[in-house]
């Protein structure tokens, strides 16, 4: 099925997170990060409406990022990491356990080399496995674990 074309425009190499379906008939989807038609990186986060088409801006990302991880955290946070870029950041609670409290973006720990075109998934423990992609040095078959939580690292 064909949806509404994104009012917010072109965008391309950006990450794409599901979200609570319970407020659009036909869900809603966090697009993170990308690039533009003009090739420009953008830091930029909306939450997308796909019955509507309606692109509601969001706290920016830390960095500007494409080709990069991301994924949902089982606490529902989300958390992203490469986009030719060391860093990685988490979007969650400013205060743990507060059901209200507003979501933010942080900085985690660095991983060992900036990388573009990786991959990463949530493991079952909460860590978040970045794999490959490449560097300055060219492709790299390196895989990271970020240990999420009271004990980050």
């Amino acid at each position: 099925m064909e949806l509404s074309p994104l009012p917010c425009g072109t965008i391309y190499n950006a990450a794409a997170i599901a979200v609570d379906e319970t407020y659009s008939a036909s869900g809603q989807v966090l697009l993170l990060g990308g690039r533009a038609e003009d090739f420009t990186a953008t830091s930029s986060v909306r939450l997308v409406d796909l019955a509507t088409g309606v692109c509601t801006p969001q706290a920016d990302l830390l960095n500007t990022r494409s080709y990069f991880a991301a994924a949902r955290l089982l606490d529902g946070g989300i958390v992203c990491a490469g986009g030719g870029v060391a860093c990685a950041a988490m979007w969650g609670a400013s205060v743990k356990g507060a059901l209200e409290a507003a979501w933010m973006w942080r900085e985690l720990p660095a991983m060992s080399v900036g990388r573009s075109g990786c991959s990463g998934r949530v493991l079952s423990d909460g860590r978040f496995a970045v794999l490959g992609g490449f560097s300055t040095g060219g492709c790299t078959s390196s895989c990271e674990a970020l240990t999420l939580g009271d004990d980050e690292h």
